[in-house]
């Protein structure tokens, strides 16, 4: 029994300092100003902190191991290698920092901290895109993904939010009056946030959908009715029997907040 006891102890710590190693954050410097590029990681949050390091956690495990694989390391398509031991590669030139997903047959979820002040991109293109969760970033946001949803919590703007196959909300906790900020969806609804307060001029616009909201807007609603060689940017080619825009300002105007989806709703709220 205690030969027993004492071999399923040895088991425990053998798991447990597995996963500590696994469970390693990979940290490095930056400073405001700076930008993170992250490059197709399909299972994603990305959180603001105020560290002056890019710190991430989690780690990639492959689902099933290939033997064939065995003395060879995985390269991802850039030739970049896995050199966080997390099954991401870390690449920083000058204030950049470039985090490519390595190891694609992969499961878990990784969790991605940002200095504040520090800008965002975010490029997925693959069906392999999970939800992405952006929250507490007061620095520039980027996001151009084909099929992932995105919820952006806390931000600031400004930003450029792009998604084909995705739904969008994003909550502001105030909004950055230096540039404009657009949010955009080409089959997915999107639900948009703002503080009460907000000085902003509005530009939304939907060719399948309704437009919703509780702001008074001094406004300038405009019904496009497609003819036989109008294109929209939707690429729909005239398609659209009831596109829809609306232009104006709430609380005497200020920096542009432009909303489009092609096939879905527009939500715009007052912030309780």
């Amino acid at each position: 029994m205690k030969k027993l006891i004492k071999k399923i102890s040895g088991i425990s710590l053998i798991l447990f300092l597995a996963l500590s190693v696994s469970a390693q954050d990979y940290k490095v410097k930056m400073s405001s100003g700076g930008k993170v590029i992250i490059n197709k990681v399909n299972k994603i949050d990305i959180v603001g902190h105020n560290g002056t390091e890019v710190i991430i956690q989690g780690a990639s495990t492959q689902k099933k191991k290939d033997s064939r694989a065995s003395g060879l390391r995985v390269i991802s398509g850039n030739g970049n290698v896995d050199n966080t031991g997390l099954g991401l590669s870390a690449v920083k030139d000058g204030n950049e920092l470039t985090i490519e997903q390595v190891v694609k047959n992969s499961k878990g979820r990784f969790t991605i901290k940002i200095p504040q002040g520090v800008a965002v991109l975010y490029e997925h293109s693959t069906h392999h895109g999970s939800d992405l969760n952006i929250k507490d970033i007061s620095g520039e946001i980027e996001v151009t993904a084909h099929f992932n949803n995105v919820k952006l919590e806390n931000v600031t703007g400004p930003m450029s939010v792009n998604t084909v196959h995705g739904d969008i909300e994003a909550v502001f906790a105030n909004v950055n009056q230096s540039n404009p900020s657009t949010i955009r969806s080409s089959h997915g609804w999107i639900d948009v946030t703002l503080p009460s307060s907000t000085k902003a001029n509005l530009k939304l616009k939907s060719s399948h959908g309704d437009m919703f909201t509780d702001f008074e807007i001094n406004r300038n609603i405009k019904t496009e009715k497609s003819g036989k060689n109008n294109k929209d940017s939707d690429g729909c080619g005239g398609c659209a029997s009831n596109n829809s825009s609306m232009s104006g300002g709430i609380n005497g105007g200020g920096v542009l907040i432009d909303l489009y989806t092609a096939h879905a709703n527009i939500y715009l709220r007052r912030k309780k």
